[in-house]
């Protein structure tokens, strides 16, 4: 008796705790968000190693997290429900908008922090000049925190997540595969499901 109600306390646990599509969405948007307001801090070299070593290095391996706690969900879920689910949910909605809206932040940023290392270096060799020494600058070698964010490969990640739109538009894709044909609502409802999906995401772009 008292192991039936372990078990069945645990299973509640697990059930209680299990993801969706709101819940992982969320998570995706929360680690995009993060990191382009850690980009926008980083005002000096002190600040860009905060988030290089605090937000950007990690990333790979966060997103990497919550794709494994997907493909879990994906796994255990109803194929009708989950269609279902994800074409009405407003935060998976919103994930697709802000990848396209965080496109255009992660830009404007690498574009600051490029003019911004520009300034430094020209400042840094017109000392050098003034004071008779060697006018040779390496970025990489005094900022090498913010000659990363500009010149280096550690926001690719966060690039390919908000390019290529993750998890969630690959899982999406087949829902219009004839392999999918058993799983979809019947035709009229999911043409509805999808019209309103895409008309979400097209509203919340322009919010």
């Amino acid at each position: 008796m008292k192991r039936a109600t372990l078990f069945l306390v645990l299973t509640a646990a697990v059930v209680g705790c299990s993801d969706n599509p709101n819940s992982l969405s969320r998570e995706y948007r929360n680690l995009n968000n993060e990191t382009i307001d850690a980009l926008m801090l980083a005002t000096n070299e002190r600040r860009a190693q905060l988030a290089v070593e605090k937000v950007v290095a990690p990333y790979q391996e966060r997103v990497q997290e919550i794709d494994r706690r997907f493909e879990i969900y994906v796994t255990n879920a109803d194929e009708k429900l989950m269609t279902v689910d994800i074409l009405t949910s407003e935060s998976v909605a919103t994930l697709l908008a802000e990848n396209t809206i965080n496109q255009k932040r992660l830009g404007l940023e690498k574009d600051r922090l490029s003019r911004m290392l520009t300034k430094m270096r020209d400042a840094e060799i017109a000392r050098r000049i003034e004071l008779g020494e060697d006018p040779k600058v390496e970025t990489k070698d005094l900022w090498p925190n913010l000659h990363e964010l500009v010149n280096g490969n550690k926001l690719a990640p966060l690039t390919k997540q908000l390019t290529g739109g993750g998890k969630f538009i690959t899982l999406m894709a087949k829902f219009t595969d004839k392999q999918w044909d058993k799983h979809r609502p019947p035709p009229d409802i999911f043409k509805g499901l999808q019209e309103n999906f895409v008309a979400l995401v097209d509203k919340l772009k322009k919010e």
